[in-house]
């Protein structure tokens, strides 16, 4: 057998480790170029205890299941991700390092590879399932050396890949169940070949072979049906070619085309034969993958300065730069979407997401001129501001919960001898979510006092909050309470007790991607309304301290909120999010003691502490779809945990300006609602007049 010699360009070597191996670690995640479309990366986790990298290479065409690698100190063992079952590792068929490198169209069948491309080593590459694990896909056209799969079509039928013949020659393969691991007919056995890619009907399958008349290699369509071999050529002006990627049923193909300094990317289709694409201004283009109707194309290219950019072409706009990330200074694509709307790939170190601006669902609304469509997008990034937008609606609606639950305490009762009592009071709050974060309330309540014992009243309130955390507000926030209370004595000494109920809405909204770089920014509008209510039972007595006579209280109480969330949908943006309602409930058991001293004729001094224990909480997460690769359905879990204990403290004073009207104020700081946030502070102003 015949050794002949392969020049590549420096791009093509470039872009060679990103087909065959991992690349690119990005912050314990990675993203690939492969031959077939929708190759993407994403943050998966790890497996518990894992403390290696987990790198993405794959993933199905319907965007739920992702294949690639875990690291094990030095040794790799391929693994699935889907978002119902999350990560899991499919082990290793014999001890050696191995990766996952494609998944068929419903992430049934994942392709399994040795990652060390070294025939001495005689792998092998395996199709693995849940329910025949992994199956050998035999020893390589020459036994007792490598084989290496690249490619899966839909349905799994169908694996190609190269395997390795003796010295350093390898030969394109075409697996199938039935006729097992065959050299494509029709190439010539005594020369180099390899198959990089399948179209997803699996009859056309794509690479390079040597031609010995060109004294290089060329990029090849091989079709199934046919047997027959075609010799795609190469760009005028180039010496070699390469075939990357075929769409869906193998009419179009892409790669690019070489000379020992250069190379372009090209096109080829049934109609029109091999085309160029150009480039972005330099001397190097690749394309690496194309949708399923051939008319979009990826890749990447040097411009003028020498970055390189990616690149989505089409027949009507040619090339176009998309550009790069913040503090990168180059960028390629390596997967576009079966219906080309999303591109994916990396930029310096990290993933971007991008998408075509003229394709924005209908029900995401009409562009908006002020907002970037068609920019990089950091796919980390991207997927994060996801799990932040669940943990401001939590915050959110711990706001409307605090505003019910302080309403639900807000009773204006008149005195042993008065009748009605008429109260305004003013609330204001900083910290939780931030520390800049404000609440601000302003109510008013009325009581009524039926006999001795017992009273009844109402408290209505309006607010707003600015959380500080994605922008998020809470307008409109109106309230109604209801109460009664029962007191043993006229001095509030002995027995007493009081119910409460309380309802209200308001018109909440938030900006998602705040914060991150590359993210584009998607406002969020919610409604939400809560109910409340809260039993409580206390015993006053008198004692004598060193500031003059008290009224000390002991109080025990629960406390029940339920607040529902409406759905919404993003808009003006391109990759929206459409969230479903959702109910969350919480309850309290408080225990606390309230002091009231007399320090002079008409002053009184009040002391307040209290302890809330979180008894149970059913805060929802964030479900629903949208347009993000692997995340067309979702359901994230807020990060954020309740605190199981928040101590409140309070100190005011009031002071009688005369028989009917009192004047008072107070200071509060309480621990936050969730675990590791701000502490709490507020303020207070209150009037009232009883008769």
């Amino acid at each position: 057998m015949k050794s002949l010699p392969f020049t590549r360009s420096p791009l093509s070597v470039a872009l060679a480790p990103w087909r065959f191996m991992p690349s690119l670690i990005i912050s314990g995640l990675a993203l690939f170029a492969a031959p077939q479309a929708g190759a993407v990366m994403m943050d998966l986790g790890n497996l518990p205890g894992a403390t290696g990298s987990v790198q993405a290479q794959g993933i199905s065409a319907d965007g739920k299941v992702v294949v690639g690698q875990i690291s094990n100190g030095s040794t790799y063992s391929p693994f699935r991700w889907s978002a119902d079952k999350g990560l899991s590792s499919l082990g290793t068929p014999v001890n050696e390092s191995f990766y996952a490198s494609a998944a068929s169209a419903d992430g049934r069948y994942i392709v399994v590879s040795p990652t060390n491309e070294d025939e001495v080593l005689k792998q092998r590459a395996y199709r693995w399932d849940a329910k025949n694990g992994f199956v050998d896909l035999g020893d390589s056209l020459e036994p007792g050396n490598d084989n290496h799969a690249y490619g899966i079509s839909d349905d799994g039928s169908v694996v190609v890949g190269k395997s390795f013949g003796y010295g350093i020659q390898y030969h394109a393969f075409r697996w199938t169940e039935a006729g097992g691991l065959q050299q494509l007919a029709g190439l010539d056995p005594d020369y180099d070949s390899a198959a990089y890619g399948v179209s997803g009907d699996g009859k056309v399958t794509v690479g390079t072979m040597f031609v010995l008349s060109a004294k290089g290699h060329h990029a090849f369509r091989w079709d199934a049906g046919t047997q027959k071999v075609t010799d795609l050529g190469v760009l005028t002006g180039y010496t070699e070619s390469a075939a990357n990627a075929a769409n869906r049923n193998g009419s179009v193909i892409v790669g690019s085309s070489t000379t020992a300094t250069t190379s372009q990317a090209f096109r080829w289709s049934t109609t029109k034969g091999l085309e160029g694409l150009g480039t972005l201004g330099g001397s190097a283009s690749s394309a690496a993958d194309v949708d399923g109707t051939g008319a979009v194309v990826v890749g990447s290219s040097t411009q003028a300065d020498n970055a390189t950019r990616a690149f989505r072409w089409t027949a009507a706009t040619g090339m176009t730069n998309l550009g790069v990330l913040s503090g990168a200074t180059d960028s390629a694509a390596t997967g576009i979407s079966d219906d080309g709307r999303t591109v994916v790939g990396t930029s310096g170190a990290r993933a971007f997401i991008w998408t075509d601006p003229l394709a924005i669902p209908a029900e995401a609304g009409l562009p908006d001129p002020g907002l970037p469509f068609g920019v990089l997008q950091d796919l980390v990034y991207l997927q994060t501001s996801l799990i932040r937008s669940a943990d401001t609606v939590n915050h959110l609606m711990a706001s409307q919960s605090r505003r019910l639950r302080d309403l639900t305490q807000q009773q204006c009762q008149p005195g042993a001898n008065q009748t009605y009592c008429l109260g305004l009071d003013s609330q204001a709050y900083r910290g939780e979510a931030s520390s800049s974060g404000t609440q601000k309330n302003l109510s008013f309540a009325a009581g009524l006092r039926i006999n001795e014992q017992y009273s009844v009243g109402a408290t209505a309130t309006a607010g707003r909050a600015d959380l500080d955390v994605q922008s998020a507000t809470q307008r409109n926030a109106f309230a109604l309470g209801l109460w009664g209370a029962y007191q043993q004595n006229p001095d509030n000494t002995g027995w007493g007790a009081n119910a409460s109920v309380a309802g209200g809405d308001s018109a909440n909204s938030f900006e998602r991607g705040v914060g991150l770089d590359d993210v584009q920014r998607a406002r969020a509008k919610l409604d939400m309304n809560s109910t409340a209510m809260r039993v409580a039972g206390n015993f006053g007595v008198q004692v004598t301290t060193p500031l003059g006579r008290s009224l000390i209280t002991p109080e025990v109480a629960l406390n029940h909120v339920t607040t529902e969330q409406d759905g919404f949908t993003e808009r003006n943006v391109a990759l929206p999010l459409s969230v479903e309602g959702a109910t969350g409930q919480e309850s309290y058991a408080t225990l606390g003691v309230r002091s009231a001293t007399q320090v002079s004729a008409k002053g009184t001094l009040h002391v307040n502490v209290a302890v809330d224990t979180l008894l149970s909480d059913t805060t929802p997460g964030v479900e629903g779809h949208s347009q993000v690769p692997g995340l067309s359905s979702f359901k994230l879990d807020s990060s954020l945990e309740k605190s199981r204990v928040v101590p409140v403290a309070t100190v005011g004073y009031s002071h009688a300006i005369d028989a009917h009207s009192t004047l008072g104020g107070g200071v509060q700081v309480a621990g936050s609602t969730y675990q590791g946030e701000q502490a709490v502070f507020g303020v207070g102003v209150q009037y009232k007049y009883a008769f």
